[in-house]
This record gives structure tokens, C-alpha cells and sequence, in this order.
């Protein structure tokens, strides 16, 4: 039985205007009453009226938007019922609740239509015969509807049910809450429904079972059907959320947009409105309806978030954020909430608070796909490699059709170097998109990293077939062919890349590389100062407003020369500075690496007067009017085969320092061989040019001969990890810097090594030296020769079968056997 606070708080949510009640038992406090209140807003009042006397003449200047009469007594019925209307003026419509007999007796008495155009103003009649019948929101908006439309009609309702029907529905409501013989359940309400087509209870429980199943379209059939019999803003926004989930989003946002009109302060309407717009890219609109919804629902979790999304969408990082942090407020246990608002503190690069929301959303939620997706890109980026994988494995494991986490794990994995996984998943992302062209370029790349040259350039060549102007494709296949020693077509590709963009700088670059391995050194150095404008290569480039040497006269100048790039290259590189007196400089700087500066002191550059900058000078306390970088000089000066500088020697070593090593290390009548196997890591060329250790072992063979162990930092834990029993003097841990490397080389008989600053500096200190090469070398050795175009004291040694480092090192042990009395008992297989 509803009271007197139920009645107002429906009529000040779902009516405005003037409404007046009459009943007998509406309140068990206020019985034969007559209530009247302003809904809507204002002050209310209200009317305890016994019905005798005229009372109800007190109303005679009011017009009524509706009237409703619940449970009329007895008397009334039996009395002159119209005579209550005679004095009342009803603008909108009558709704009558009686007990069958009264209802009845309503008819018999008076002729329906004559009742209904008794009040000219009268817009709809509805009668129901309930004997439940609760004033509540469905009453009052079938009045609400009435006075809408304009009706004028007379419905009488006969919603009762037999036993037998009523037990047949519990009984099949009962199964699908406990999720058993589901559809046969629903075909026992529907054939109830058939019986009792205008039972709305009915019909709005098909309607949600329906809608929990996710078959939206005959969700929103019957929730249209309750709608036309029971207009309601609350079916209105039911019927919008199935149309939303159909993608139907016009028909949603208008239900949305009319739900709202019938009750401006329905909160779950303007958030669905919200969502609706979001989904249809209209975040601003979105916006401005989760707004709303938070005035009227201020503790809505669910607006704060959808807000969050909003303004996430917008780039409004802040704001998101704001909104999130609102909604894991009033739902701590909110992981979505917390794993956005780590998506949030990404994008602001605030890496830490954003690891924190997402271990926290996954404490939350384990098995949340997109937090272990973005926690893993985050760990990705962050290049926490390892977590990362564990993160990607685990979404994959919870849902192997996630096919943009292929792609993206294989990348963790090629940037790890493991290849044989990145193949693995990057296949397996082209079983989904087997258009992408991203898919086959990274797998190149990988082939390409491999030097599986003809694995590499079928897949960029299957690139160039899917998007053909793709500047990119066409360099990477140039790449390809000069890590194959292909010279000529590496160029071809490389002037195809620049076909489509003339402009195109890294193609240029390459170029270069291709140029001076195919001995053409006057092109290659000049593309080579395209290096200065790469990105990449720009990371020890100074910051100074002196203008860069350009290859002009000199005449009185000071320039200054900066180290760029490997330490190598300085100690190959640096003897061509004294060239640029050539150019009529009044002096010349020269800042070398840290660590170098010694030796480039006890060079031949101070002689021939070089200045050597300690590396720790400040740029702004050098006085200079130009500057360059030490690699420029090679174009500038003109580097070819007939004008290479001082090819015999160039470095000295401290005597002190020599002799320190000779009486701890050297002091024995052994033949003296150094060897060097690795290079740095970071070098991305390192795998195919460094050596392991256990290789070079067989050097050991050599009669009467000592190795010594020039490596320091990687590579020196090999020397714990030796296939047999060799003494191999560790001298790396000596060497403080070059200086120190190289004194302990003029101890050297010979030293043997890949492709690395040692080997510059045991030629450069004018020492025997053997290099070895892998299959496709640094331009600064060539191609096909066997000696150094920069120094007289290396022979150079190839790899003939990429990967084969036993036939390599066969040919040096026969090039030595005539001058050691080489006595080797392993042969390579």
C-alpha cells in the first residue's frame, strides 16, 4: 500500500504540474482523503479533506494535469460518483483503480462514452480492476502518456492470472535464474504471454531475459511492446541500451533523448546517452552528458569512468585522470578504472604511477586483457623485455585470437634477439592480416638482423607487392643485398627508394656503405655526410652556433675537431687531422674519446701540430672560429687508395708503461700472441663479427706459443668457460685505457682479432696484425682483398661461407705455419 511520501516522491520524479489523488486507502493515515500536489518543483501541499459537505469545492479553481482515484470506497460508487468531477477541471487525464464490482458498477451507471465526454478537457481514461493495485510510477505514467499523445480512449485491463498460470511463470522464472532448461523456460512464458498479451509484468521479464541473453532484438521487442502498454522513461532507456548494443546508435541516442525529456533528472539516461555518443566518435557531446549524469547521480562509478574515457580519447590526460581517480575512489575494487588511469599516466610518460594502477588493476583482476596489453607495451617501451614477454604470453594463453599481441611479442622478442620467437609470433600475426605490410617489413628486418639475405628480401619485396611506394621497402632490400656483397644491385634499390622520395636521407646514407665496400671512395664519402643529419647518428653532435666546416679555406682560422662515432674510427681516422693545415687553419683542436686522449697524445698528431682537448673540457671554454668532425675530413680531404697517411705507423706507446708489462707478462721466449673475440654488444653487427672464444683455442697449437687475452668488458667472461686446458694471460684487467691497451700490444708478436679498435691500434702502433672478417665486412676493409688499403702490417682474413669461422681460422694457421713452425693437430672438419 503506498503512502503519502511514496505518492509525492513519484509524482516529483516522473510529473510536473498540478495532481490530485482521491482514495480510501491511499494512506492508512489519511483515509477518504483527497491529496493534491505541485510536482515537479515548488512547495507541496497537501489536503486532508473528509468527501462530504462539497468539500472538494475547495479545488474549484484548480485545472488538474491528472487525476487518479485508487481504491474507491463503497459509497462513493454506490452515490452520484460523477458529481465529484462537476467541480473539478481536468486538464490531462483520469486514471481509475477499482475493484472489479466497483469498476462494474461504474459502467452499468453510466455510459462510457458519455463519461469520457462528460469533461471536454478529458484526454485519457484508464481503468484497471487490480485488487493489488499500487499507486506507483507506471500509474502515473500512463496518465503522462495520455496527456503526450492526446488520447482520448477508454482501456480497461484485465491482468489476472489463473493459479495455474501464475505457477507455470514462477516455475519457469525460477529455472532460468538457476540457468537450467533455459529455453524451454522461455517457451512456457511466451505461451503464457499468448494467453495474456497485455500482462506488462509478463512482457518486461521477457524482455530482460531476453536482454541477459544477449539477443537484443527480441529484447528490445518486448520492451517496446511494455513501453506502449505502460509508457515509462525507465523503458525508454531499456529499449535505447538494446538498440545501442544492436549498433543501431541513431534509434538509441533518440530513446535516450526521449526518456530524458519525460524525466530531465533520470541519471542511468543521460549516461547511456553518453555512451551512445562516445561510440559514435562524439566524445565532446559524450562528455557533456556524463556531466549531467554526475549532478544527478553524484556517486555514479560507472559516469566518472565513461567521463574518464572521454576525455582520454581527447588526449585531456588530466582530466582523465581526475575522472578515474573519482571512480577508484567511490569502487576501490574498480580495476578497469585502475588500468585506464595507468593508460593515462603512460601517454603523460609518468612511467612509475602508471606501473602502479596497472599492478594494481591486475591484483584486481587477473585475467584483464587490456591491462596485460598495455602494462606489457609499457613494459615494451620501457624495455623491460622480460616482463613484457610474461605479460603478452599471459594474454595470449587467455585468448589465443588476440592477434595484435602477435605482432607486438614478436617485436619484444626480436628487440631481445631472439629470433627464432619473433618469427614464431610474427608468422602467426600474419595468419591474421595477411595484407599488413608492417608484418612482412619486421619480418625482414629480423631475417635481414640473421643475415638470411634471401629470406629478408622475399618478405620486403612481398612489402614493395602490397604498398609499391614504400620508400622504405626498397631501402631495406639495398641493405639486404650489400650485407649479401651484392654492390650493384644494393645501389639499384637504393636509387629506387630515392625514385619515390629524392629527399629520402637514410637511402642516401646506406648508399654510402655500399659505395665504399665497392671501392668507389670519392661517392661514398661524399653521401657519407648524410650522416649528420640522421637522427640517430646525430646523438654526440655539438651544440654551437660556430658555422661547420665545409671543405672552404682555412686561411687563419682555428678549427675544432670532434670525435663522432666508434672508438675505432678515431684511432683509424684521426691521421688524416694534420691534413687540414692544408686548408691554411691557424690551428687545430681535436677532441677524442673518453679514454683516448692519452694515446692521441703520444700519437704523431701533437708533432704534426694537432692540439689534443682533454675530453673533460667544456665546449664554451674552447676558443675556436669553425668546427668538424674528424670523419668529415675523409670527403673533405679527399681519402683514396694512393693518399692514405702514414700507412706504416701513427701511435706510440708509453716506454714506462711497455716495460711494465714486458717484465710482469712478457718477460719469456714464447711466441707472444695476442687475440681479441669480441666486440661491444650495442654493436648491432656484433653477433656476426665476433668469434667465440673457444675457437681460438687452437692458436694454442701454435709450437711454442702464449696467449694473451686483450679483452676487457664483454667477452671476458668466455676466458671462465674453455673447452680444454689452456693458459691464456688475462691482461684486460690491466688496461685502464688505451694508452695502457697498446703498451701491452708492442709486447706482441702478432696480435689476431675481429674487426675492432684493437686491431686500428695494433696497426697503428706499426704491429704484425691478422684480422678476421665475417662474410659481408665493414667498408673499411673492402671487398674480395686480402690486405688494408690503410695499413701495411694486416693481413686480412674472410669468411668464404657466412658463419664459417673454422676455414677462416684454418687459413691464418696455414699463413703462419712457414714463419712459427706452426705444429696445429686439430683440423677443421
Amino acid at each position: 500500500m503506498a503512502n503519502i511520501l511514496d505518492i509525492k516522491n513519484i509524482l516529483s520524479k516522473f510529473l510536473k504540474g498540478y495532481g490530485l489523488f482521491i482514495g480510501q486507502e491511499i494512506s492508512s493515515e489519511f483515509s477518504d482523503c483527497v491529496f493534491a500536489q505541485y510536482a515537479g518543483g515548488g512547495d507541496l501541499q497537501d489536503y486532508n479533506l473528509i468527501l462530504k459537505d462539497n468539500s472538494l469545492k475547495l479545488f474549484n479553481n484548480f485545472v488538474f494535469d491528472f487525476i487518479c482515484i485508487s481504491h474507491l470506497p463503497d459509497n462513493l460508487i454506490k452515490d452520484d460518483f460523477i458529481e465529484i468531477f462537476r467541480v473539478l477541471k481536468i486538464g490531462g487525464s483520469l486514471i481509475i483503480c477499482a475493484k472489479n464490482d466497483n469498476i462494474d458498477a461504474i459502467l452499468q451507471k453510466y455510459n462510457v462514452q458519455n463519461f469520457v465526454e462528460l469533461f471536454n478537457d478529458l484526454k485519457g481514461l484508464e481503468i484497471y480492476n487490480n485488487d493489488d493495485f499500487q499507486i506507483d510510477k507506471h500509474t502515473v505514467f500512463i496518465a503522462k502518456k495520455f496527456a503526450d499523445v492526446g488520447l482520448k480512449q477508454l482501456k480497461i485491463k484485465n491482468e489476472e492470472l489463473t493459479e495455474q498460470a501464475q505457477e507455470k511463470l514462477n516455475n519457469a522464472y525460477e529455472q532460468i535464474k538457476q540457468n537450467k532448461n533455459v529455453n524451454e523456460s522461455i517457451s512456457a512464458i511466451e505461451e503464457v504471454h499468448q494467453r495474456s498479451p497485455d500482462n506488462n509484468d509478463i512482457i518486461t521479464n521477457l524482455a530482460y531475459i531476453y536482454y541477459q541473453l544477449k539477443n537484443y532484438k527480441k529484447s528490445s521487442e518486448y520492451f517496446e511492446k511494455s513501453y506502449n502498454l505502460v509508457p515509462s522513461y525507465e523503458t525508454l532507456n531499456n529499449l535505447g541500451l538494446s538498440y545501442r548494443l544492436l549498433n543501431n546508435y541513431d534509434k538509441a541516442i533518440k530513446l535516450y533523448q526521449q526518456s530524458i525529456l519525460h524525466n530531465p533528472k533520470y541519471g542511468s539516461a543521460h549516461l547511456n546517452l553518453g555512451i551512445a555518443y562516445y561510440n559514435v566518435d562524439q566524445p565532446y557531446k559524450a562528455i557533456e552528458s556524463y556531466l549531467t549524469a554526475i549532478k544527478c547521480m553524484p556517486d555514479s562509478v560507472d559516469a566518472y569512468y565513461n567521463l574518464g574515457n572521454a576525455y582520454k580519447r581527447l588526449h585531456k590526460n588530466d582530466l582523465a585522470a581526475e575522472a578515474y581517480q573519482k571512480a577508484t575512489e567511490l569502487n576501490p575494487n574498480f580495476g578497469s578504472a585502475f588500468s585506464n588511469l595507468g593508460v593515462t599516466y603512460v601517454e603523460s610518460k609518468n612511467t612509475g604511477l602508471a606501473i602502479e594502477c596497472f599492478e594494481k588493476a591486475l591484483e584486481l583482476n587477473p585475467n584483464d586483457e587490456a591491462t596485460l596489453y598495455n602494462y606489457g607495451t609499457l613494459c615494451k617501451d620501457a624495455k623491460n623485455y622480460i616482463k613484457a614477454a610474461q605479460l603478452l604470453e599471459r594474454l595470449l594463453q587467455l585468448n589465443p585470437n588476440a592477434h595484435k599481441v602477435y605482432a607486438l611479442l614478436g617485436s619484444v622478442y626480436s628487440t631481445q634477439n631472439d629470433y627464432p620467437n619473433a618469427i614464431k609470433y610474427l608468422s602467426k600475426a600474419q595468419e591474421y592480416d595477411k595484407g599488413s605490410y608492417d608484418l612482412f617489413n619486421n619480418l625482414g628486418i629480423i631475417y635481414l638482423d640473421m643475415r638470411e639475405i634471401d629470406k629478408a628480401v622475399e618478405n620486403f619485396k612481398k612489402v614493395i607487392e602490397i604498398k609499391p611506394d614504400l620508400k622504405q621497402a626498397y631501402n631495406n632490400i639495398g641493405v639486404s643485398y650489400r650485407w649479401n656483397n651484392n654492390i650493384e644491385d644494393s645501389i639499384t634499390y637504393f636509387e629506387k627508394a630515392l625514385k619515390v622520395d629524392p629527399n629520402y636521407i637514410e637511402a642516401r646514407y646506406n648508399m654510402c656503405y655500399s659505395y665504399l665496400l665497392g671501392g668507389y671512395l670519392q661517392k661514398g664519402f661524399e653521401n657519407y655526410e648524410q650522416r649528420l643529419k640522421i637522427k640517430e647518428k646525430n646523438q654526440r653532435l655539438l651544440k654551437t652556433d660556430k658555422p661547420l666546416w665545409q671543405g672552404e679555406c682555412l686561411k687563419g682560422k682555428i678549427i675544432f675537431a670532434h670525435f663522432e662515432q666508434g672508438l675505432g674510427d678515431s684511432i683509424q681516422f684521426s691521421r688524416y687531422l694534420p691534413q687540414i693545415y692544408g686548408r691554411g687553419a691557424s690551428k687545430v683542436l681535436f677532441k677524442p674519446h673518453k679514454g683516448l686522449d692519452k694515446l692521441m697524445k703520444m700519437s704523431l698528431l701533437p708533432e704534426l701540430g694537432i692540439e689534443i682537448v682533454d675530453y673533460s673540457t667544456p665546449l664554451d671554454k674552447l676558443e675556436f672560429d669553425i668546427y668538424t668532425y674528424h670523419m668529415s675530413t675523409l670527403k673533405h680531404c679527399n681519402a683514396n687508395y694512393d693518399n692514405t697517411p702514414y700507412k706504416d705507423k701513427f701511435y706510440n706507446a708509453n716506454p714506462e708503461t711497455v716495460e711494465y708489462f714486458k717484465n710482469k707478462y712478457f718477460n719469456n721466449d714464447k711466441f707472444k700472441l695476442g687475440i681479441f673475440w669480441q666486440g661491444s654488444k650495442a654493436n648491432k653487427n656484433d653477433a656476426h663479427r665476433s668469434i667465440p672464444l673457444n675457437k681460438l683455442l687452437r692458436f694454442a697449437d701454435i709450437t711454442n706459443a702464449q696467449l694473451y687475452s686483450l679483452q676487457k668488458g664483454d667477452g671476458t667472461e668466455q676466458l671462465d668457460k674453455l673447452d680444454r686446458d689452456v693458459n691464456i694471460i688475462r691482461l684486460g684487467d690491466e688496461f685502464n685505457n688505451f694508452s695502457d691497451t697498446a703498451a701491452a700490444i708492442m709486447n706482441c708478436d702478432l696480435v689476431i682479432g675481429i674487426d675492432s679498435a684493437i686491431i686500428h691500434l695494433t696497426a697503428g702502433l706499426g704491429k704484425p696484425a691478422c684480422v678476421m672478417l665475417c662474410y659481408a665486412a665493414d667498408w673499411r676493409w673492402q671487398k674480395d682483398i686480402e690486405h688494408s688499403i690503410w695499413y701495411d702490417n694486416v693481413k686480412v682474413f674472410r669468411q668464404k661461407q657466412r658463419g664459417n669461422w673454422d676455414e677462416c681460422i684454418n687459413n691464418i694457421l696455414n699463413f703462419l705455419k712457414p714463419a712459427t713452425g706452426l705444429s696445429c693437430t686439430q683440423q677443421c672438419k
